[in-house]
């Protein structure tokens, strides 16, 4: 083998190679370097030759990161895991470049190892130019966000009191006219008219002021015994199965809870009047866990599907339709995720996904 590494054949074929090699031998000194691996690492003349790996690769900057793996590709008989290095060149060039390494191996003994540079730099750039872009985006959408959210509290805020005002006078005129009179059916219009203008602008109030707080640990069954108090009766007029797996959750408790009482109040909505029956089931997996709300109701159609989220959409006449737009809001400020799948006539099964660790470093900076 010795022999073949030496011979001009050999040479030929790795000054070939598009992607930088050297060889080091088991005292640790560079004795092949093709042109690809010269330029790459800056080197000059014969230089190379003879140098330590230390000495060759003088430019990496992670110098403990590079001996370790060094140290490993002496030590074993495989290849090693890629190992992405910043590299400085001694003109001032900086590169990104990923070393693999490979035994060379005779009578079942090391001789040296070989080590393949490949030039990274190109898409490390992209990666960063599409980082920065993503980020930008992000930072756009959310002062867009931040610009909806003032905006919404000062409509609501202007409409909030003429709302009241409408029917609270409304209200004395009705008492004055009395039960009998004719303006009555039209007072009692504008009453139930202005009462529905404060809920919706209680809900807007409500979505608008959505976002994180302190985080609490809690397992996934004292997060529904906390969202069932906050329905009718607890729900008791559906038939309720209930299969969690034991996990820590990292939440705002207050936020997580309305959320879930949100999706469980739709549930409870649609098996409303006919002996239907809930399911909650929960399963961690490996970096969240995912909560299932199944009802057997009678389905959302196809052609409703797309706009469950969308605010004030809802298919009920007492209802304003912002309870999965806040709860989809609330899953958004956890960094999880809310969807909704039905099957019309069958039931409708909501999927609430939550990260089973939720770090301060994760949270939205302002």
């Amino acid at each position: 083998m010795l022999t073949v590494v030496t011979s001009a054949y050999f040479k030929d074929m790795v000054e070939s190679f598009s992607t930088g090699v050297v060889i080091v031998n088991t005292a640790g000194e560079v004795y092949v370097a093709n042109q690809a691996a010269i330029h790459l690492l800056g080197l000059s003349g014969e230089d190379w030759f003879g140098a330590t790996w230390q000495a060759a690769f003088a430019g990496i900057e992670d110098k403990e990161g590079f001996k370790a793996f060094m140290e490993l590709a002496f030590a074993t008989d495989r290849c090693n895991t890629p190992f992405a290095v910043r590299f400085i060149r001694r003109d001032g060039g900086i590169l990104h470049l990923t070393l693999t390494s490979s035994p060379l191996i005779e009578y079942e003994k090391v001789f040296g190892i070989l080590i393949l540079i490949t030039d990274v730099t190109a898409l490390h750039h992209l990666h960063e130019r599409e980082r920065a872009m993503l980020l930008e985006r992000n930072a756009m959408q959310r002062e867009r966000f931040e610009g909806l959210r003032h905006l919404s509290q000062a409509v609501a805020h202007q409409l909030r009191n003429p709302a009241m005002t409408i029917a609270g006078l409304s209200r004395i005129l009705a008492r004055k006219v009395g039960a009998d009179g004719k303006l009555q059916p039209s007072l009692e219009g504008i009453i139930e008219a202005a009462g529905r203008l404060e809920t919706i602008v209680r809900s807007v109030s409500e979505y608008t002021v959505i976002s994180l707080g302190p985080l609490t640990v809690l397992s996934p069954g004292e997060l529904l015994a906390r969202a069932r108090e906050a329905l009718p009766g607890q729900g008791a007029a559906a038939g309720w199965s209930v299969r969690l797996d034991p996990a820590r959750l990292s939440l705002d408790a207050g936020l997580m809870s309305m959320a879930l009482a949100e999706v469980l109040r739709n549930c409870l909505e649609a098996v409303a009047g006919n002996d239907g029956h809930i399911r909650v089931e929960g399963v961690a997996e490996a970096e969240a866990y995912r909560l299932m709300v199944e009802d057997d109701g009678p389905g959302i159609e196809a052609g409703l599907l797309p706009f469950v989220f969308d605010p004030f959409f809802t298919t009920r006449p007492a209802s304003v339709g912002m309870g999965l737009t806040k709860a989809r809001r609330a899953l958004a400020e956890h960094r999880g995720g809310l969807s909704v799948d039905s099957f019309p006539g069958t039931g409708t099964r909501v999927s609430l996904v939550l990260p089973l660790r939720l770090e301060a470093s994760d949270l939205p900076q302002d």
